[in-house]
C-alpha cells in the first residue's frame, strides 16, 4: 500500500463522512474544496480532482463506473458523475468469535455474534478501554478512533458505525463518549437579511455572491456552498453561525442529484429547527430561459415526477420533461453577466 497525497486523505475522510455508498460529483467537488479552499481558485484544479480521486481508486477506497457514458467529459481530464465507498475488506469470518471472551456488561452483546477477525479484535480494544475509570469527556468520532485503533485508522468508527455494531443495545456515540461533528460550509455574508441562499456549484456561488454585494439590498443575508449530500451532512453546522435564518434557498444544477438535495436537506434542516429547504424560484426560471440542454441518463418517469415536484409550477411539466428526455441543464448558465442583466436582485425580492 503506497502513502495517499494529503489532499486524498483529506478527500477521503470527508467523503467517508457522508455515510452513504454513492456520492455524486458536485458532493465530491464540495468534500476537495470545503477540505482544501484553496483550490477554488486553482487553474488546475480538475487535474487535481482526478488525481486524488484515481489515488482512492489505487488503494480500493473509491470503486469508478464502467460506463464511458457515466463521466462528465465537458473538459479534460474526464471525471465521474459519481463514485463508490469501497467497503473495508475483512478477513475470513470466524463463527462465535465473541464467545469465551470477557465481555463487559455493555459490550456482552458481543458474545451473541457472528464477527470477523478484524471486528473481534476492534471490540476487544473497546472492551478493554471501557473497562479504565477514566473522567468522561466528549470527543469527535476520528480523535477516538485514533486513541483506540492507532494511526491511520482515523474512520474506523465512522466505517463500525455503519454495520451491525452500532445500534440499540450495541454501540452507540454515547457509550464511546463521541459527538460525530457536521462538515463546515463556505459561506458568505451579503447583507443583513435573514434569507439564505444556498448554491451548489463553487463558480456560480461566486458570481451570485459577487452580484448580490454589489447590489441593493436584498432579503438574502447569507450565501452558502452546498452540494449534494454535503450540503445535507453539514446542516447542523449552521447553528454555529451567529446569523438568524428565517429561510432557505437552494439553487443547483436541473438534473436528478442536485434536485435529490432538497428532500434530504429539509430533513436534516427540521430535525435542527431550521426551514424546509424551498426552490429558488428565480434562479430555476432564469435558469431554463437562458440553459442549453446536455445530454444524461434518462431518469424513470415516476422519479422524474418527484424529484419536479419540488419546484413550484409552471416548472413542474418542463423539469420532469428535461430528466425523462435524458437531458439536464448546468446551473453555470446563470453566470455572472446573466444575474447582472437581469438585476437578479430585484427578482429575489
Amino acid at each position: 500500500m503506497t502513502e495517499l497525497s494529503p489532499a486524498a486523505w483529506r478527500l477521503r475522510r470527508c467523503l467517508v463522512s457522508l455515510d452513504r455508498e454513492l456520492i455524486f460529483l458536485a458532493e465530491v467537488w464540495a468534500c476537495l474544496l470545503g477540505m482544501s479552499p484553496d483550490l477554488v481558485t486553482a487553474p488546475d484544479r480538475r487535474h487535481r480532482l482526478r488525481q486524488a480521486i484515481d489515488e482512492l481508486v489505487a488503494e480500493s477506497w473509491l470503486a469508478l463506473p464502467s460506463d464511458p457514458n457515466a463521466y462528465d467529459r465537458a473538459r479534460d481530464p474526464p471525471l465521474p458523475r459519481a463514485v463508490r465507498i469501497v467497503a473495508p475488506t475483512q478477513r475470513a469470518t470466524r463463527v462465535g468469535v465473541g464467545r469465551g471472551t470477557s465481555w463487559r456488561p455493555e459490550m456482552s452483546w458481543a458474545a451473541a455474534l457472528t464477527l470477523s477477525d478484524q471486528d473481534h479484535e476492534d471490540l476487544l480494544r473497546i472492551n478493554e478501554w471501557l473497562s479504565v475509570e477514566r473522567p468522561r469527556v466528549i470527543v469527535p468520532p476520528r480523535e477516538r478512533s485514533l486513541q483506540l485503533f492507532g494511526s491511520g485508522h482515523e474512520d474506523r468508527l465512522h466505517e463500525m458505525s455503519r454495520s451491525k455494531l452500532f445500534g440499540p443495545d450495541r454501540l452507540t456515540w454515547d457509550l464511546l463518549a463521541c459527538a460525530p461533528v457536521p462538515p463546515p460550509l463556505v459561506w458568505s455574508p451579503v447583507g443583513p437579511g435573514a434569507t439564505m441562499l444556498v448554491v451548489s456549484g463553487h463558480e456560480t456561488f461566486a458570481s451570485i455572491r459577487r452580484t448580490l454585494v454589489e447590489a441593493p439590498a436584498t432579503p438574502v443575508g447569507l450565501v452558502v456552498h452546498g452540494a449534494g449530500g454535503y450540503f445535507a451532512s453539514a446542516i447542523p453546522f449552521l447553528r454555529t453561525l451567529d446569523r438568524t435564518v428565517e429561510r432557505i434557498l437552494y439553487f443547483g444544477d436541473l438534473d436528478a442529484a442536485d434536485l435529490a438535495t432538497p428532500a434530504s436537506a429539509t430533513g436534516h434542516a427540521l430535525a435542527e429547527g431550521l426551514p424546509p429547504v424551498e426552490p429558488a424560484m428565480p434562479l430555476y426560471e432564469l435558469l431554463l430561459r437562458h440553459g442549453r440542454p446536455s445530454v444524461t441518463v434518462p431518469s424513470p418517469v415516476t422519479e422524474a415526477r418527484e424529484l419536479a415536484a419540488w419546484l413550484a409550477e409552471p416548472l413542474r411539466a418542463d423539469v420532469r420533461n428535461l430528466l425523462v428526455g435524458g437531458l439536464r441543464i448546468a446551473q453555470e448558465w446563470v453566470g455572472y453577466e446573466t444575474l447582472l442583466a437581469e438585476e437578479v436582485w430585484k427578482l429575489l425580492l
